[in-house]
This record gives structure tokens, C-alpha cells and sequence, in this order.
């Protein structure tokens, strides 16, 4: 609809482009992707909320 061009990340527009409302440009000048990391300390024992977010994570990105 000519509203423009943005650099945004496969994950926040993926419905979009599946939908046609997005099309891709200039993917030769794409970047390789980049996988997720999260970062904690290895010393402390996890919380509850910290456990359920890292596995909520895992089982969203093993779905992509």
C-alpha cells in the first residue's frame, strides 16, 4: 500500500508475510540469521518464572 520500508525481525512479522500483507525486499542484502541465546548465571538455582519463560521460549522456537 506504499506505506513505506522497514528492517524488522522474521519472528515479529512472520504471520504477516505468510498473509501477503508484507512482502520481502532486497533479500540479497539479507543477514544470515541469528540464533536466540538467554544468559543466566549457571551458579543460581532458576526460579519458578525464570523456568517456565526458558521453556515457554524453547517450545516457541522449536514450532518456527
Amino acid at each position: 500500500k506504499g506505506y513505506g520500508v522497514a528492517r524488522k525481525s522474521q519472528w515479529d512479522i512472520a504471520d504477516d508475510l505468510a498473509s501477503g500483507r508484507l512482502i520481502p525486499l532486497l533479500r540479497e542484502y539479507e543477514v544470515p540469521p541469528i540464533p536466540l541465546q538467554v544468559v543466566y548465571s549457571p551458579g543460581q538455582s532458576q526460579t519458578r518464572r525464570v523456568r517456565l519463560l526458558l521453556e515457554a521460549l524453547v517450545r516457541a522456537f522449536q514450532k518456527s
